[in-house]
């Protein structure tokens, strides 16, 4: 690669913030869903279950609870914002709060630590998020064997569905979902089956991975980073490999394929980091699947 040519959205001000809410109500994210069917555009947002520790630090309103953490930007007018969000704020507001910020304050809406934390799980860009899903999604994030999970679900569409000349696969997804957990020095082993274990629940709505959220490291295998392309993009992908580097130079990162037929993994092949860089839409995984 040798030019990347970028086009940057001109937007000085956004309507936003994040909600905890209390998720002891099964039906809490199903609520959350529901809110997104008839939104406009502007409105961006996320929701995810989190399990809360009561521990040393952790805020006592969220302390010891399972909460569902709201997340809005909106691009448009900070009223007809609050207006929106409000069938959303009808339940007890645990903590937090939306306002009108500078743009260049986006990352805040999140809350995410501002160091590198590793997490282990799967993502999925799915159809739609029936009653079984939504349910898949609900039980991942209560309590059971091993460290607990986050499951959490952002709202797709918009711009990003439009066609672009981006190689972005799956537009037409209405939900990105993710559950994951956060590793100490090692995986729990209870807690990745039950990564798994929603991963296969949520199959039957998937269409694939977000290219952005692929794993690194031993756990991106071809297979799982063939996912994040249809099939197109997949046949014109081969064929810029096969003419640019029919010697397979660029033998790491994300790989469609181990080489050339019968070949073994390259040599060049190597874990990323294990410290991964955070941004405000996420972390990046250093293990995953």
């Amino acid at each position: 690669m040798t030019e990347v040519e970028t086009e940057l959205v001109e937007l000085e001000r956004l309507f936003g913030g994040g909600l905890y809410l209390d998720a002891a109500d099964p039906a809490a994210l199903g609520a959350y869903t529901a809110w997104t069917r008839d939104l406009p555009p502007e409105m961006n947002s996320s929701a995810a279950l989190i399990p809360v520790p009561d521990a040393p630090g952790v805020p006592e309103a969220i302390a010891g609870r399972t909460v569902m953490h709201l997340r809005v930007a909106y691009t448009g007018p900070a009223q007809r914002g609050r207006d929106l969000v409000r069938p959303l704020e009808a339940g007890p507001v645990l903590m937090g709060g939306l306002t009108d910020m500078p743009a260049c304050e986006s990352g805040s809406v999140h809350g995410e630590p501002d160091t590198p934390v590793a997490w282990f799980g799967d993502t999925a860009l799915v159809r739609d998020l029936p009653h079984r899903a939504l349910g898949a999604l609900a039980r991942a994030a209560e309590p059971g064997p091993g460290a607990p999970l986050i499951a959490e679900v952002r709202h797709m569409g918009g711009a990003l569905a439009a066609d672009g000349q981006a190689m972005v696969g799956h537009r037409e997804a209405a939900y990105f979902t993710n559950v994951l957990t956060m590793p100490g020095a090692e995986v729990d082993p209870e807690a990745a089956r039950r990564v798994r274990e929603t991963a296969s629940a949520l199959a039957p709505w998937s269409l694939g991975r977000l290219p952005t959220f692929l794993p690194s490291g031993p756990h991106s295998t071809p297979e799982v980073v063939r996912s994040a392309y249809p099939a197109q993009d997949l046949d014109l992908l081969r064929r810029l490999k096969a003419e640019h580097d029919p010697t397979d130079v660029f033998a790491f990162g994300h790989r469609l394929d181990w080489g050339p037929p019968g070949a073994e993994p390259h040599a060049g092949l190597r874990p990323c980091s294990s410290n991964p860089r955070t941004g405000g839409g996420g972390h990046r995984p250093a293990q995953s699947r």
